[in-house]
């Protein structure tokens, strides 16, 4: 059995359990998936019979994802080894941190919340992506984004969106209202110079 999230990737620690479709006492055989989201349960019957794999997985956020699907094995089946592959309803999201001339920011925090609780939080790359993996399918979440813009600024900027995880791979693009100052320090003369803002006095103290 191969568990993988809706990107393909296998998933590690899930919990799978096979058993007696109707007989669901009768569990066959129970373990966790390997790191690259395999895992092989080996149980005999001497009948045919239809099975039930049910997967469990806790996300970082606490929140359960579960599928379950029923398989068919006759007599043939049960004497060789039947492989099945189950997708986990578990999507990513990506935020995107921009300036108003959509340049990237990076170093900015970037936090999840969910029913009003923390969940996760990271900090923006040099391409100002920060990127949260495996997060359940189909639920909404609130983005708050703190950007401090240089020392000594009293307060940071701050963004909060509110997102849908609808796809398998979710792109927020969140615009701050941050852009690059230049200051150029003349002297008279180089400020009557023609392109006098290609000019300046090295080594000035702004």
């Amino acid at each position: 059995i191969k568990v993988e999230d809706m990107l393909g990737r296998g998933v590690e620690g899930v919990d799978v359990i096979v058993y007696d479709k109707y007989n669901v006492s009768d569990i066959l055989n129970r373990s966790s998936t390997s790191p690259s989201g395999d895992v092989t349960l080996s149980f005999y019957r001497s009948k045919p019979l239809t099975v039930e794999i049910r997967v469990n997985y806790t996300t970082e956020d606490g929140m359960p994802v579960e599928n379950i699907t029923s398989v068919d094995l006759d007599i043939d089946d049960i004497r060789k080894t039947v492989s099945r592959e189950i997708e986990l309803d578990l999507a990513d999201l990506r935020v995107i941190i921009v300036d108003v001339n959509n340049v990237s920011i990076p170093n900015a925090t970037v936090l999840l919340y969910s029913g009003g609780e923390l969940t996760r939080s990271n900090e923006s790359d040099e391409l100002g992506t920060v990127v949260f993996t495996r997060m359940k399918f189909n639920t909404s979440w609130e983005i708050h984004v703190v950007f401090w813009p240089f020392e000594g600024k009293l307060e940071p900027i701050y963004e909060i969106r509110q997102v849908l995880l609808d796809s398998a791979l979710k792109n927020e693009t969140i615009k701050l209202p941050v852009t690059d100052m230049y200051i150029h320090v003349l002297s008279m003369d180089q400020y009557n110079m023609k392109d006098y803002w290609k000019r300046g006095l090295p080594g000035s103290v702004i």
